[in-house]
Formats: structure tokens, C-alpha cells, sequence
């Protein structure tokens, strides 16, 4: 069985190859949300495909809408003593705007710094594939591997797995397996790794107000219509009370802190002077009676992510506007139902409605339910033990504030005890200009892999 040092020399010696492959895989400009991409998005999927074929693993393209985006293979010859792990990542990125913002173009990965600077560099690119070229590499020289092995790569993520959502439960028989790692999310910090074992979920719509059936000059409708953006405001203002406690009613129902041994394994820590020092933030949002660990993790949230009504150029236009929009979303905690919480949202609009205003909902379809699993599971230690390994510092298990909507579908379809691992950083510039990924860190994701299937057996 190999051990870090071994692992560290086939990295060196096919660190050539597998860079070349990654610097490929990032030249495909995978857009999820572009319709233009379609056929770099084919072209992608073809060469995953053939770059798994060729190392053993038996592949196909599975077709969902919006793309032929799914690849799904399997390499199964460890036999049916050995368990199956389950490796998801994703190649779809998000578009590149504002292009002039970007140092180098974003699909020719360039290497600044010790770092790879590209769209997708990161996520999810980076991240999977520093992963499969382990598993890869490993196959080649040993001619077998540990555990049997799965690996799915889907094509629109970043616009909601809509496609991989509808059809999961269709291949559930191709996608059984002991544990799943989900291989989209970060550590802790650059000299802290960390494995998560929990993600909330995000529920969206759009709110349109309306009064009249036209922009009207203030001077003549001032006193006389009821201004669309002064009647968003309101709405808005109603959510909060002066504590940052939301005001909707049965906002909160079903929430459920988790039992006191699962919060002692759990590092909740947020690092104020990080939030400081990084985003210039005060960390004054949310419910304040709980700790900011607390807020980020483990409670719901309520925001507002756009608003728009009116003239908002130059100058001053003096005009009632017809039409106002508020983008809203609220990200939901583990026992928490997404339809319900939105159908609260919505009573509590429609009950704070001025009288004249006309309204309407848009409810977004890229909802997802929150997701927990146990760090007391083999993967979850198994994990643990890669990472200290590789990091030479003990691994902590956190939770992850973010979404990634597949997971819990993931999760019931497969069977598997899930964890979600990655060595991507906040300060990646994920969906950003110059987004990156630093060698360094790549290199260990691919030491932490193959410890992963070492640790399973």
C-alpha cells in the first residue's frame, strides 16, 4: 500500500502530464448559463470521458437538459468485498464578467506567483481534477486501487444541477456507493484544512411591484399614486426587527440547533479580524444573539439580493416610477422545508401590501434543501486522517454556509455517508476576475486523495 511519500513521487514524476491536462481542461469554455457554450460544453464532456476511458474506467455521457453534461464513470475491479466511493465534481463555470477586469484571458491558464490563474481554475476544475488525476495516476502504476470507485461530473451546477436533479433518481442503480465526496468547497484556512460536513440549502424569487401603467411625473402624481419604490421599502424594512431577527411568520419553524457532542466536534470559529482585514466587514448582520459561527451555519437567513425601480443615471430625474423589483432569497437550515418557507415569505408580502399596489412572484426553480451528515462517519475520519496527513496539522470538520444544491439528491440516491473536501481558499476570487488556484494546494488535494483510499479499506 502506498504511503505520502510514494504518492508525493508519482505526483512529481507525472506532474508534467497532469498539468498539461489541467491547463486543457480549463481551456474549454464551459459557460453553464451561456446557450453559446453548448459546444465547448460537449466538447468537455467528450474529452473527460475519453481522459477516464483511457485509464481503466469503464465512461459514458448521460444526456439531461440543458446539456449533454453528465459523465458518469466506474471502475469497479477491487471486487464486491471492497467498498465504493462515489467522487462528484462539476466542470461548468460561471461567465467571465467583466472581461477588462482579468490580468490574463480567463480560458488560457497562466501561472503567476506559484499559482494557476484561470475561469474555473478553482472551482470546479481545479478542485475535481487535482482529485481524478490522483486516482488516475495511482491506477496506472499500481494497475489497481484500493476500493472500487465512481466519479460523476456534471455540466450545470452553477445554474442549480437542474439537470442532474431531474434524473438522479433514474440512475441510482450506477451511482450506489458506500461514501460520497463531494470535491466543491474549501479549507478553513491556508494553514488549517478542514472537512464539511454540512451546507445550508437556498430557496429565491423575484418580486415585482406595479402601480399605474406608466412612469408619472412626480410634481403632477406626488400626493395623488403610491410610489412602487417607497412600497418595496417598506416590505423590505417589515422583515427585520432591530436585531436582525426575522419578523416573517413561521420563518423559523422546524429549525433545530444540532445535539451538544455534535457541536463540541464542530469548529465553529469565525475569525473577526479576517472579515476585517479581508472584506472590511464588521460581522453586524444577521441575529445577534447568536455568534457569528451560529449565523453563518447553522441559523436561516433572509436577503435581499437586488433592487431596482426608477431612474438611477446621472443627475436627477424627477419621476414616480411604474415598476419596482426586489430580488429575494433566504438560504434554509437542516429540517426546514424550502416550498414552505417561501409560501411564508410570500403571506407575509401580501399582508404588508399597500393598498393600490399591484404585485407578482417569480418562484426560482434552483431552490435546495440543506444538507448534514455525521462526522462520526468512516468517510468524515477517513478524511480527517488524509488531511492531517498531507497538512502535517490536525484536520477539524466544519460546517459551510454556502449551497450546493446536488448534494442532498446526491446523498439519497447513492446511499453513501457523505463529505464535502476541497483546498480552495475565500481569497480564490472564485466567480470573480483572476479567479486562481495555487500549485501548492493542488498538489496536496492530489497527496489527500489517494491517503483517502488508503483510508477506506
Amino acid at each position: 500500500m502506498y504511503d505520502l511519500s510514494s504518492l508525493d513521487a508519482l505526483f512529481e514524476t507525472n506532474k508534467n502530464q497532469i498539468l498539461n491536462d489541467y491547463f486543457e481542461l480549463l481551456r474549454f469554455k464551459t459557460i453553464a448559463a451561456d446557450e453559446s457554450s453548448k459546444g465547448e460544453m460537449i466538447g468537455c464532456v467528450l474529452w473527460l470521458k475519453n481522459y477516464l476511458t483511457n485509464a481503466g474506467f469503464s465512461a459514458e455521457i448521460i444526456h439531461a437538459s440543458p446539456h449533454p453534461q453528465i459523465v458518469l464513470a466506474s471502475w469497479d475491479k477491487a471486487g464486491k468485498t471492497k467498498p465504493t466511493i462515489l467522487l462528484y465534481g462539476h466542470y461548468d463555470v460561471q461567465p467571465v464578467d467583466p472581461l477588462e477586469l482579468w490580468t490574463t484571458p480567463p480560458f488560457e491558464p497562466h501561472i503567476r506567483d506559484n499559482k494557476v490563474y484561470a475561469r474555473g481554475a478553482n472551482d470546479d476544475k481545479g478542485q475535481f481534477f487535482s482529485v481524478i488525476s490522483a486516482v488516475v495516476c495511482i491506477l496506472k502504476k499500481e494497475g489497481t486501487l484500493p476500493v472500487n470507485v465512481k466519479i460523476i461530473l456534471e455540466g450545470d451546477e452553477e445554474i442549480g444541477s437542474l439537470g442532474l436533479t431531474k434524473i438522479v433518481s433514474s440512475i441510482q442503480d450506477k451511482i450506489k456507493a458506500d461514501y460520497l465526496a463531494v470535491i466543491d468547497v474549501g479549507i478553513k484556512s491556508e494553514n488549517q484544512p478542514s472537512v464539511t460536513v454540512g451546507t445550508r440549502g437556498v430557496v429565491s424569487l423575484t418580486l415585482e411591484l406595479t402601480e399605474g401603467n406608466t412612469d408619472l411625473h412626480s410634481g403632477l402624481f406626488g400626493g395623488i399614486a403610491y410610489n412602487p419604490n417607497r412600497a418595496l421599502a417598506e416590505i423590505i424594512a417589515s422583515f427585520y426587527d432591530k436585531n436582525g431577527k426575522v419578523l416573517v411568520p413561521g420563518f423559523y419553524d422546524d429549525v433545530e440547533m444540532p445535539p451538544l457532542d455534535e457541536l463540541k466536534v464542530l469548529d465553529m470559529e469565525v475569525d473577526k479580524s479576517v472579515l476585517k482585514s479581508q472584506y472590511d466587514l464588521d460581522g453586524t448582520g444577521g441575529e445577534q444573539e447568536f455568534e457569528l459561527g451560529v449565523r453563518r451555519n447553522l441559523r436561516p437567513t433572509l436577503e435581499i439580493n437586488g433592487i431596482s425601480g426608477g431612474y438611477s443615471g446621472s443627475g436627477i430625474k424627477t419621476v414616480i416610477p411604474q415598476k419596482a423589483i426586489a430580488k429575494i432569497s433566504a438560504r434554509i437550515v437542516k429540517n426546514q422545508n424550502g416550498r414552505k418557507v417561501v409560501q411564508a415569505i410570500c403571506d407575509h408580502i401580501k399582508a404588508k401590501m399597500p393598498p393600490g399596489i399591484k404585485y407578482s412572484f417569480i418562484i426560482h426553480e434552483n431552490d435546495s434543501m440543506a444538507f448534514r451528515s455525521s462526522p462520526d462517519s468512516k468517510i468524515c475520519k477517513a478524511c480527517n486522517s488524509a488531511f492531517s496527513e498531507v497538512c502535517n496539522k490536525e484536520c477539524i470538520t466544519v460546517l459551510n454556509g454556502a449551497t450546493i444544491p446536488i448534494v442532498p439528491f446526491l446523498t439519497q440516491y447513492s446511499g453513501a455517508e457523505t463529505v464535502l473536501i476541497g483546498y480552495g481558499l475565500d481569497s480564490d476570487k472564485v466567480h470573480a476576475p483572476n479567479e486562481h488556484f495555487g500549485l501548492d494546494r493542488f498538489k496536496k488535494s492530489f497527496l489527500t486523495a489517494g491517503l483517502i483510499l488508503r483510508e477506506l479499506v
